[in-house]
């Protein structure tokens, strides 16, 4: 299930936002190869295989959440499983 930003921004508010930087820990050592900062805010604004990274923007920094992190990685591996 593909959601709207809006949904995903609202989600991510009702759950405990963290830092992108933060948000890297959640991310499975073998899953990325070089996850950086920058790869998370790729995600949160054009995605991967077509799967957004749930995020809002608080004082003008991105913030996702752990839960949104698990969304994302489950949402992209039934892609990329679909696709096989």
């Amino acid at each position: 299930m593909v959601s709207n930003r809006k949904e995903g921004a609202d989600r991510v508010r009702n759950e405990v936002p963290v830092t992108l930087f933060e948000a890297l820990s959640f991310f499975p050592p073998s899953s990325f190869q070089r996850l950086s900062v920058n790869s998370l805010r790729r995600f949160c604004i054009a995605g991967k295989c077509k799967v957004r990274l749930d995020s809002v923007r608080i004082g003008g920094a991105l913030h996702t959440s752990a839960d949104a992190v698990g969304r994302f990685l489950k949402a992209l591996d039934e892609r990329q499983g679909g696709a096989r």
